[in-house]
């Protein structure tokens, strides 16, 4: 069963099966590469909440839990602050959930 665009000449055949997926050793060196400089961001940022944790009073494991269950960095750095301020429970576990301002000004269509 072949179908034609009607904006173009191409011919789509619908019985070929679809290819499977291969591993590319070239396309893998070439994402591990391309990604090198998102992972030294997040090396940096994971810095900068380990002196907040530090500073907090957290422990190494502590501060590795808190990483490890917080969905963004922001809300994270924000509740090691509330608590090295010595905030309440109530404070620390809602100021995280509120949106950040770049969220809040932003049009939705």
């Amino acid at each position: 069963m072949e179908t034609t665009h009607e904006s173009s000449n191409q011919t789509l055949c619908s019985a070929q099966p679809a290819k499977p997926y291969a591993f590319s050793r070239k396309v893998f060196c070439e994402g591990m590469r391309d990604g090198v400089p998102i992972a030294l961001g997040y090396f940096a940022v994971s810095f900068s909440l380990g002196i907040a944790a530090r500073t907090a009073g957290f422990t190494p494991l502590q501060g590795f839990v808190a990483s490890l269950l917080n969905n963004a960095s922001a809300g994270e750095y924000a509740a090691f602050a509330l608590i090295a301020s010595g905030a309440t429970y109530l404070e620390v576990a809602i100021i995280p959930l509120l949106p950040p301002p770049h969220h809040r000004l932003r049009r939705h269509r």
